[in-house]
Parts: structure tokens; sequence; C-alpha cells
């Protein structure tokens, strides 16, 4: 997999976009199954995006969708509220980073954070890398940017039975078939509106768009067979419960 963290700048405004894409320009079973994972935490987090939520929910409900994805792979256990205490926060053993930042004049612009929230800032794993801890309001843009990557030294501390964090993983060896693999990150730009989001970036962002572009077969925007990156309001490619935004 090739993942390339980029942007341009246009009159002093700044984009951040990620892409991840086979080199080969065809995706394995497990690349896809990759891809397709880090993309449903994209379409879940912006179906959740309005004003008034907090950018942290976001990020808790980015975990839960990983770890509803490795359930399903048979990697996990079926216990998610657990897993997604902070006490034990497995996500973040496969996205240790935060979900996104603040976009604008600087590639990483200031406000996320704000005064006087310096000292209590998250401290667990992935949760302690948020650049932004505000609730989303009108008007804020922000990147939205999960993955999904298969570290060693982390993965070793989730088998290690000195940490207790082993009993959540249902088939080690479905595990440890994707060491080496790397990881996928997906990254886009989205302005919050009054009721939703407008998405700015226009990306090919699945699996069939990816592939159709390397292989020519698409070679214009207007060909990508999804096109979500037009809405003045939330996604609907996939449903959003209120459950969503709770932590």
């Amino acid at each position: 997999m090739c993942l390339l963290d980029m942007g341009g700048e246009y009159h002093c405004y700044d984009a951040d976009i990620t892409c991840s894409f086979p080199a080969n320009g065809k995706f394995t079973e497990k690349q896809k199954f990759i891809f397709e994972t880090v993309q449903m935490c994209q379409e879940r987090v912006m179906n959740a995006m309005k004003p008034n939520v907090p950018w942290i929910d976001m990020h808790t409900l980015s975990y839960r969708v990983i770890l509803e994805r490795f359930i399903q792979r048979g990697i996990l256990i079926d216990d998610i509220e657990t897993m997604l205490l902070r006490e034990n926060n497995i996500a973040a053993y496969f996205m240790p980073h935060g979900l996104g930042h603040m976009i604008g004049l600087d590639t990483h612009d200031v406000g996320g954070i704000p005064w006087g929230m310096e000292e209590s800032r998250p401290t667990e794993l992935g949760y302690k890398s948020l650049r932004c801890l505000q609730d989303l309001k009108e008007g804020y843009v922000v990147t939205v940017e999960p993955g999904v990557y298969f570290i060693d030294y982390l993965m070793d501390q989730l088998l290690d039975e000195k940490n207790k964090l082993n009993r959540f993983i249902k088939d080690s060896n479905k595990l440890n078939e994707f060491r080496n693999f790397g990881g996928v990150r997906l990254e886009d730009c989205v302005l919050i509106t009054k009721d939703g989001i407008e998405n700015l970036t226009n990306c090919p962002r699945t699996v069939d768009d990816v592939e159709g572009i390397m292989n020519g077969t698409i070679q214009s925007r207007e060909d990508l067979k999804t096109k979500p990156y037009y809405r003045n309001v939330a996604c609907s490619s996939s449903s959003s419960s209120s459950s969503e935004t709770k932590q």
C-alpha cells in the first residue's frame, strides 16, 4: 500500500488530503478489508458531524467502527463497549493518532485546543494525540482522517499477557496475518454547515473508484461511481444513531 499525505494552498488557505492505494493498482483481499474499514470510519463520522457535536465523540465513533469490523473479521471478541472503555482502549492500538484537526491559514490551524485546556488534555493512547477538543460549530473546517495501522510494537503490547489486553483477542493468528501490512489512512477537509457538513475534498474513496483511476477506466471526476463530495448536508450513504455521538 502507498499512503500519500499531501495538500495544496490557494490564496493562503491550506488543504490537507491523504490518499491510500495499492502500488500495483489492484487491492488484495486484506488491503480491501482495511481500506473499506477506514472508508466506513469516514462515512460514519461524517454522517454524525454537525454543530454542537463534541469532536472527541467523533474520535470514539471511529474506534467503534474499527472494533465492529475487527469483530466481523474474527480478530477480536464481541464486546465493543468493554473494549471502548478508556482503561482498555483497544482500537487505539490500531489507530494511535487523533481523528483530525482544524485547518485554514495553517495546515494544523489554531483553535482546536482552547486556552486553559492544555493541562486537562486526555492522556490515553490516541486521545492524547487529538488536536481538537472543541464542540463543532457552523463554519469550522476540520480534517477527517481515520486510519488503521499494524505496528509491531503496539501489536506486541496487545498480545502480551502481562497487559491483560490479550483477553480481547479472539484469534491471534488472524491478527498476526497483518504484520508487515503497514497501514491505510484517508483524509478529507470538511466544512461544518448549519445542518451537517460539506466535504471539500473530491478524491476516489471506494475500492472500485481507486482501481478504476489506476487502470485508466476512470479518467474524470464525473466518472467516479460515488459522489458524496458536493452535499451540503450530512452524508447519507450509511445511517447513524444517536448513540454514535456518545462516548
